[in-house]
């Protein structure tokens, strides 16, 4: 961690076995307020892998931290061509 703010980073990614663990009563789930925390401080953006349920969706949608996610709930696995229609579909273009 103390390593983190030498390198060339501006986003950091929340693998998906922390973000399973939002709503649940997992040990886990208290490790992800402090990684968002640290990515506002670093001024980070986050990716979120692994969003498989609303819930999840709207936790990261409440924190204060600029995010993107990924996973089940978002979109199944697209090819680059299908990749480029979703996102111009959700931007309106």
């Amino acid at each position: 961690m103390a390593n983190l703010q030498q390198l060339n980073v501006d986003t950091i990614k929340i693998d998906r076995a922390f973000t399973g663990t939002v709503g649940t009563a997992s040990v886990k789930v208290s490790i992800v307020p402090q990684i968002l925390d640290l990515a506002d401080a670093l001024k980070l953006g986050v990716i979120v892998e692994g969003i498989e349920t609303e819930e999840q969706r709207d936790y990261f949608a409440a924190a204060d931290v600029s995010y993107a996610g990924q996973g089940w709930f978002i979109s199944p696995p697209l090819t680059f061509a299908q990749l480029v229609i979703f996102h111009k579909e959700r931007r309106g273009l």
